[in-house]
């Protein structure tokens, strides 16, 4: 009786190993590379609506790095609206890519610990002006959730983009000139940029 008892105790027990290592409950995995964690792959924008499908994208993970992929690199312009233009005339004059960069490094640094950040367009429409180049007009409502409301500044944006897209050589669409139109009293994405381009 007790050799059979033991029989089936050791049985079970050794049943019971072959479980977990099966089920690999207990082993380790390789780590996700934190890059990749919380962020939506960059497109190839060989058509010209993919720029606003990897910009949006950029917005709603903080991903400076395609954000920045959505403009071109060799020549880019950007029109303030004109009520950022009024209360912070200096800032724009030689507005480049490198305060682009400046300003959604500091913002994304502001607003990486919440949540909720996205950007809605509407009644958008395209303007076909040759065969590699065209300019999308659209409303916006950008939506980023940072730590300065406290200082005044509003979570949303309103107004009106206006984006001149080019194709290069190779046939990728990349932005070259923005513009920004304010609507009414509402906080603009201009003066979005001028609150965090200053740090």
């Amino acid at each position: 009786m007790p050799n059979n008892f033991n029989a089936k105790f050791i049985s079970l027990a050794f049943l019971i190993v072959l479980f977990f290592q099966q089920c690999s409950l207990f082993s380790t995995r390789n780590p996700e590379d934190p890059d990749d964690l919380g962020q939506i792959p960059f497109i190839q924008p060989d058509r010209p609506e993919i720029i606003l499908q990897n910009l949006s994208n950029s917005i709603s993970s903080l991903s400076f790095q395609n954000y920045l992929s959505c403009f071109s690199s060799t020549s880019f312009e950007f029109v303030p609206s004109f009520q950022a233009s009024s209360t912070n005339p200096g800032i724009w004059e030689g507005w480049s890519i490198q305060e682009e960069q400046t300003y959604f490094t500091n913002l994304a640094t502001e607003a990486s610990s919440f949540k909720g950040h996205g950007l809605v367009l509407s009644d958008t429409r395209y303007e076909i002006l040759s065969e590699s180049k065209q300019q999308f007009i659209a409303s916006y409502t950008l939506t980023i959730v940072h730590n300065r409301n406290s200082q005044g500044v509003p979570n949303t944006s309103i107004g009106e983009i206006i984006l001149d897209l080019e194709a290069d050589s190779n046939g990728l669409w990349y932005i070259t000139k923005w513009t920004d139109i304010s609507r009414e009293t509402f906080f603009s994405w201009s003066e979005l940029k001028a609150v965090f381009v200053r740090g």
